[in-house]
């Protein structure tokens, strides 16, 4: 009885989303189109200046070993290069992200009310570090924007987005913790001490040659599929390692597939 009551809540939330994103497109389309319009330009003021002209920067950044990051609307790439160095693209000067490195830590902030765009906006931010660098702490926290870790090595390794796919690939992320809301987690070719995946509505793919046999593991979706290496058990999977290792996954709406030890 409970589990139908449950199933019947998360149908609703799920329900309520898809008509909040459909809402959600249908009015941006609207307010791009009319935006667009000659006659609401002149009462809103023109604003093509700022959505033709691109702002673009590159930085080299002194080195550091920790990562803060929060993120209002932008798509986020972390990955590794020559130096550690940031870059961002967009068209909305509100946009444009403040950081700094202080005593070992990168802090990266973009605070931005949605209200003030009107018509197309873009934005996105690169952040590199050398390959041999080692991170011993990286908080990332963002609201709206497709997130991609490449080639990075952490510690521990704390994520909290709300709408968005998240990338993973072939990255050392420590003990991590993965919350988000909406979208999709794909965590490819990657090594992890401890994980924890929280998420709401989107499925979740793991995919590591890791072997993950003595870990404790804990699966579970209110509503989907969960496959381990290409068997499924239904909504939920548990088992029991021999070690203090754990991977737990916790998900609203959507699958979970994870492959490990291949």
């Amino acid at each position: 009885m409970k589990k139908n009551i449950y199933l019947t809540v998360i149908t609703i939330i799920t329900i309520i989303c898809i008509i909040a994103g459909t809402c959600y497109h249908v009015i941006g389309w609207g307010v791009h189109f009319f935006s667009e319009q000659p006659f609401i330009s002149h009462i809103l003021g023109d604003n093509d200046t700022e959505s033709e002209s691109l702002n673009q920067t590159t930085e080299t950044l002194d080195s550091f070993d920790n990562m803060k990051l929060d993120i209002s609307v932008s798509d986020l790439t972390i990955t590794t290069g020559d130096s550690y160095s940031i870059s961002y693209d967009t068209n909305r000067a509100v946009l444009i992200p403040k950081y700094e490195v202080s005593h070992g830590t990168l802090t990266v902030t973009q605070k931005s009310k949605h209200n003030n765009f009107w018509g197309s906006t873009h934005c996105a931010i690169t952040i590199t570090v050398p390959e041999s660098a080692v991170l011993s702490n990286l908080t990332a926290d963002g609201s709206v924007g497709d997130v991609l870790f490449q080639n990075i090595q952490a510690q521990k390794s704390t994520l909290d987005f709300s709408v968005g796919d998240l990338d993973l690939e072939n990255s050392a992320l420590g003990d991590c913790s993965i919350d988000t809301s909406t979208g999709d987690i794909d965590v490819r070719d990657c090594t992890f001490d401890n994980m924890e995946i929280d998420t709401s509505v989107g499925d979740v793919s793991v995919s590591v040659s890791q072997d993950l046999a003595s870990y404790d593991m804990t699966l579970d979706t209110g509503v989907g599929e969960v496959t381990v290496n290409g068997d499924s058990h239904k909504d939920h999977y548990e088992s029991k390692g021999d070690s203090s290792n754990t991977f737990t996954v916790d998900n609203g709406t959507g699958d979970i597939s994870v492959n490990y030890g291949k």
